[in-house]
């Protein structure tokens, strides 16, 4: 897995964690084509973990989320998914992932590691500026956050 970028969002108080890769390409309109491709970014390696160690811990007093979102994660080795979000509950901060499939399709194991999920394709047929859930803006009517715990 690459880490493509990381960011902090000031209107959620959210650090963002973007991998890249997305095999498929169902979001016609998808807001990140740049990193559909698995070769942008450095991979996730104990050099990248240091580096997000170093971001989040500089910054916890002002992070109040922790979000995972790319490209497709869920694209990724299942292990590899795990060793991530096991290394970010360390932060004891609420864990979001972003992905197009729905809730079902998650793997139960992951789901069990976060605190809340977005599902649903980017669908510019049902762009809407009000779906806001959790305090996140969500481009199109038929995605979902889901809260776990």
């Amino acid at each position: 897995m690459k880490l493509a970028s990381t960011q902090y969002s000031l209107s959620t108080m959210t650090f963002e964690i973007y991998v890249s890769g997305c095999i498929e390409h169902p979001c016609v309109g998808c807001y990140s084509q740049e990193l559909w491709d698995d070769n942008v970014g450095e991979e996730l390696d104990d050099d990248m973990y240091k580096f997000l160690r170093y971001k989040i811990e500089n910054n916890l007093h002002i992070i109040e989320m922790i979000m995972v979102c790319g490209g497709e994660i869920l694209e990724k080795p299942k292990e590899e998914i795990i060793e991530l979000l096991d290394f970010l509950k360390q932060y004891k901060k609420p864990i979001i992932l972003f992905t197009r499939f729905e809730k079902k399709e998650v793997d139960k194991e992951i789901l069990s590691k976060l605190d809340y999920i977005k599902c649903g394709m980017f669908d510019k047929t049902q762009l809407t500026d009000d779906n806001i859930q959790f305090g996140f803006k969500l481009a199109s009517a038929n995605q979902k956050i889901y809260k776990l715990r």
